[in-house]
């Protein structure tokens, strides 16, 4: 009698609060069934793990709609050592520790660069979920152990954690997927999405299990698209499908613990993005191809641009203006041990060779969509490669072991200097200053978050 209760009030709760989404997903595009060549089985242990096709429309509760914010106007840096205490820095204010909790594992500061949400997680790996002001100022839980461990999956698990924190641009409202935790390794997606209003406090399940993934908001925030092992689809912030049909792909073999999530790029005005998708099975004899794909927000098929054959899970990266892209491709005998580095127009064309040598540590991408960076090796400098010039060495880099460009002509960068790790920022033509220098410990961790 007391089931028949529950599942009633349940019912109830369901008609009450959902919402039930009127667009339909449209015929799924199979790049298999255009790329050719037959992709070799998955193994069953991750058929096992992978979340079934969604068959139809799942039922949401819409995020947040976009608002007016003003951005700061100077560069606002965020940053955590092996200490895990939270520290900020400005241009203005220079390096400040804000929050010496110790236990921060996760943080991303939000748009307009006024919060920063933040995981803390202690030594038996329980996390909640914090937000704080820029400066440190009203921290505040805003979910517990208790909420999240709410959201596990697995009756095996011992509780839940958050992935991929992202903030809805131009709104104080951050989403985030969940991972049930295990003893021992491994991390399997729970692909669902969950939504906290950062003001209020207030947190609700936007997509169950199945029907959200890894998502990554347009530049605009009136998109978002959302990957998961086996597709990539958009939806608008409202969590409807768009017109455009999803890409399904055959979930690949990362010969680890982990599945493997495309990471779409989206163009800046938020009208279209691209995503190249690996092989079934990247080791596979003879090498398979990544595809490397556009999708319209405004609806048709998604359109296979071009393939190439990288070294294993790559990297393939698209540039900012979905223009190009660059890759690292094996090379000379395999006891060689030799790379090269090859770009190209998004449709494949005027491809070229801009590098050759070990295996280099691949940078990001300019914001100008006309350079990016690497390293030779990790010891060497910072090299940023011109497509339309000679490449140019960026003083004072060697070392880097983490860098990321701010804009055009400005970039941060991590390096070790002895018993410490140095943040500093540097522009080209004029050197570097240092930001922050941390202590090193056994246990190596640096995480660091920017907005422009």
């Amino acid at each position: 009698m007391k089931t028949g209760k529950l599942f009633l009030l349940l019912i109830l709760t369901f008609f009450l609060f959902s919402c039930n989404l009127l667009t339909n997903p449209g015929e799924q595009v199979d790049i298999q069934a255009i790329v050719s060549g037959t992709l070799t089985a998955l193994p069953q242990a991750l058929q096992d793990i992978t979340p079934p096709p969604v068959e139809s429309e799942p039922t949401v509760i819409p995020l947040a709609s976009p608002t007016e914010s003003q951005k700061s106007n100077e560069l606002r840096v965020v940053f955590i050592g092996p200490d895990r205490n939270l520290q900020t820095w400005t241009e203005s204010t220079g390096p400040t520790s804000i929050l010496e909790f110790g236990d921060i594992s996760e943080f991303k500061i939000s748009t307009d660069g006024e919060l920063v949400a933040f995981l803390r997680q202690d030594a038996s790996i329980s996390s909640s979920l914090w937000v704080s002001g820029f400066n440190g100022n009203n921290p505040r839980q805003v979910m517990s152990w208790d909420d999240l461990k709410g959201l596990k999956t697995s009756p095996d698990s011992y509780g839940a954690s958050p992935s991929n924190l992202q903030w809805i641009p131009g709104t104080h409202r951050f989403t985030f997927t969940t991972h049930d935790l295990f003893e021992g390794p491994g991390l399997i997606l729970n692909d669902d999405l969950i939504e906290v209003d950062a003001d209020t406090g207030a947190w609700r399940i936007c997509l169950q299990r199945g029907d959200g993934g890894i998502v990554k908001y347009s530049p605009d925030g009136k998109w978002m698209t959302v990957s998961t092992a086996n597709r990539v689809i958009i939806r608008d912030i409202n969590g409807n499908t768009s017109p455009t049909a999803p890409l399904s792909f055959t979930p690949v073999m990362t010969y680890s613990e982990y599945q493997y999530y495309p990471e779409p790029v989206w163009a800046a005005d938020g009208s279209w993005l691209a995503v190249a998708i690996p092989p079934n099975d990247p080791l596979a004899e003879p090498k398979q191809a990544f595809s490397i794909w556009t999708m319209d927000t405004s609806g048709g098929a998604p359109v296979l641009e071009s393939q190439v054959v990288p070294q294993f899970l790559g990297p393939v990266s698209i540039s900012p203006d979905l223009q190009k892209y660059y890759y690292v491709k094996e090379t000379g005998q395999p006891v060689e041990n030799k790379r090269e580095i090859r770009t190209a127009q998004i449709n494949g064309q005027n491809e070229q060779v801009v590098f050759t040598g070990g295996i280099p540590i691949m940078h990001d991408w300019n914001s100008d969509s006309e350079s990016f960076a690497y390293q030779a090796a990790s010891q060497l400098t910072v090299t940023v490669n011109q497509l339309n010039g000679p490449p140019a060495n960026l003083a004072g880099t060697d070392g880097t072991f983490w860098f990321r460009w701010v804009d055009e002509t400005r970039f941060l960068f991590a390096r070790r200097a002895g018993d410490t790790m140095e943040i500093l920022l540097g522009k080209q033509g004029e050197g570097s200053r240092l930001l922050a220098a941390l202590p090193t410990s056994d246990m190596f961790f640096l995480e660091i978050d920017f907005i422009r």
